[in-house]
């Protein structure tokens, strides 16, 4: 059991430290600066605040990207803590979000100041008191350690954490290759209704995940391989579990293969250890995020998703071996339940299309389930 450790809904599983429990906003003018989220832990602070998007004098609106050099900083007794980890920044409903994995402030930080200063939106402090967690009566993480292997991908379930309102389970994902990047549980970093997870007890009940389709929702990872799912609170009486992962994609960097342009008839090949059918090619001329662009088009059939490894698209393209840009159709992949793409675009410049086009790497899906057995720790 580690009983420093618990879940914050929303953010993950954190050490023991402090929180904003409520968030706080500073108005100057037209604008309100709200502090949405501060936690303190021993490994890092999360910080998350939103700032009124405002036209600039030109009328116009400034990109989110303007706003990365805004500086700030966090105050505790006169010193200054800057940021130290990873940012994000985004604009949502006239809001312009930021968020931020900083360095550690000092243990038992309760009372704070936010510091932001940027020349379009001048200078804002806002005073913060953070409050202990967990609490005495919050759920406590407890430790699984328990894991299954296919396909060379490790799943393991590191600790759960049960309360009255929500079951959450720490994953992790490995590859046997330590060079090939696991790109999800389920789908891309996102699931649905098809890979969502299962968690089952010995009584014969299984609970579906709540599972998140919305890159906003997911969970800050700065190690890129952990994952979290959440499901239905546990009844009482379930003391063994077994959680299910239908699917696990990864990128597998090793493949390479060479197309011969025109391709006049099918030709049935493989990039690396995965099947393709290429049924032709043709140059075109397309538009693509509002930019017209020449592009040799493979019309391809990559497999089926019940396949036991599935190949979703490659990922890199050159044209007569120099690098390209490359895309997938006018769809694109939908990232929560990825399925093999029909077309590759390799773009290319000038009047003649290329000679020849090279697809490198690939995105896998993987076909499960990964079935992860463990006592219900108590």
């Amino acid at each position: 059991m580690t009983a420093a450790k618990t879940f914050l809904p929303g953010i993950g599983f954190r050490r023991a430290g402090t929180q904003l429990t409520t968030p706080v906003s500073v108005t100057q003018g037209q604008r309100t600066l709200t502090v949405l989220r501060l936690i303190a832990t021993p490994d890092a602070t999360d910080l998350a605040y939103e700032l009124t998007h405002l036209p600039n004098d030109e009328g116009t609106f400034p990109t989110p990207q303007r706003h990365g050099m805004d500086a700030v900083s966090l105050v505790v007794d006169g010193a200054n803590y800057g940021v130290g980890g990873g940012m994000n920044i985004s604009v949502r409903q006239g809001k312009l979000v930021r968020t931020f994995s900083m360095v550690p402030l000092p243990e038992g930080t309760t009372h704070l100041e936010l510091h932001v200063s940027g020349p379009s939106i001048g200078e804002w402090n806002a005073p913060l008191a953070l409050v202990p967690f967990p609490g005495p009566d919050e759920a406590r993480y407890r430790e699984v350690n328990a894991s299954d292997t296919h396909h060379g991908v490790t799943v393991t379930a590191r600790g759960i954490v049960a309360s009255a309102t929500e079951t959450a389970l720490d994953l992790i994902v490995m590859h046997a290759d330590a060079q090939t990047r696991v790109w999800g549980l389920g789908g891309l970093h996102m699931r649905d209704e098809t890979t969502a997870l299962r968690l089952r007890d010995d009584k014969g009940r299984m609970f579906v995940e709540r599972f998140r389709n919305d890159a906003r929702d997911q969970f800050p990872d700065p190690s890129g391989i952990a994952d979290v799912a959440i499901f239905e609170p546990l009844p009482d009486d379930s003391d063994e579990l077994t959680v299910e992962v239908p699917c696990v994609c990864f990128e597998d960097h090793r493949p390479s293969l060479d197309v011969d342009l025109p391709v006049e008839t099918p030709i049935e090949t493989r990039l690396g250890d995965y099947p393709i059918l290429i049924r032709g090619s043709r140059a075109d001329t397309i538009t693509r995020g509002g930019r017209s662009l020449t592009a040799v088009i493979l019309d391809v059939d990559l497999g089926d998703v019940e396949d036991e490894l599935c190949l979703i698209n490659p990922t890199r393209t050159k044209a007569d071996g120099k690098g390209a840009g490359g895309g997938w159709g006018e769809h694109g992949i939908y990232a929560p339940s990825p399925t093999p793409i029909p077309v590759i675009e390799i773009y290319y410049s000038g009047d003649t299309p290329p000679k020849r086009v090279t697809l490198q790497g690939a995105t896998v899906r993987a076909r499960g389930p990964w079935r992860i057995s463990f006592a219900r720790p108590r």
